[in-house]
């Protein structure tokens, strides 16, 4: 979303440098709350794997939105995607740092971290020639399809772990 945001918002809205600030200052300040205060206190009530699934669930509703966005609902975006990253990326490398076998940690987490990385790298680039060959909206609507992908990915392949235990 940061890479493409600016040039969507003036696409979209005749947005200027200002109302972009304004657009990010938002997304600071839910992370900043979201990772600060929010996932303490979920993680008191909820485990990861469930915090995560509400991670996914608000990134998908949050780059669905976008498209069909007014003024009024590009807040509720935003929120909703600063909070789908900010609760499931701290509690992915979690999961992954409890459930790594303590000889190969080092090497789970910076395969994470590197598989993040290359993903940050690649997914930018994506986004652009998708936002330039095919308009403004596609890379939400990309981005929609493939989080969903993986939540029925995900769906059955927890449904056959639970059908062989």
């Amino acid at each position: 979303m940061e890479g493409t945001i600016a040039i969507w918002g003036q696409e979209t809205f005749v947005w200027g440098p200002k109302e972009i600030g304004f657009v990010m200052l938002l997304a600071g300040l839910t992370q900043i709350l979201v990772q600060g205060v929010l996932l303490r206190v979920l993680l008191k009530y909820q485990n990861e794997t469930t915090i995560i699934r509400s991670g996914y669930v608000s990134l998908i509703l949050g780059f669905f939105i976008i498209p069909f966005s007014n003024l009024y609902f590009i807040p509720i975006a935003v929120i909703l995607l600063c909070y789908g990253i900010g609760v499931s990326n701290p509690c992915l490398n979690s999961l992954i740092s409890k459930n790594a076998n303590p000889e190969s940690r080092g090497l789970a987490m910076g395969s994470a971290y590197s598989s993040q990385a290359a993903a940050r790298f690649l997914g930018q680039p994506l986004a652009g020639l998708m936002f330039l060959y095919l308009g403004k909206n596609y890379h939400f609507y990309f981005d929609v399809i493939f989080l969903s992908l993986l939540a029925i990915f995900y769906f059955f392949i927890n449904l056959n772990r639970t059908k062989t235990l």
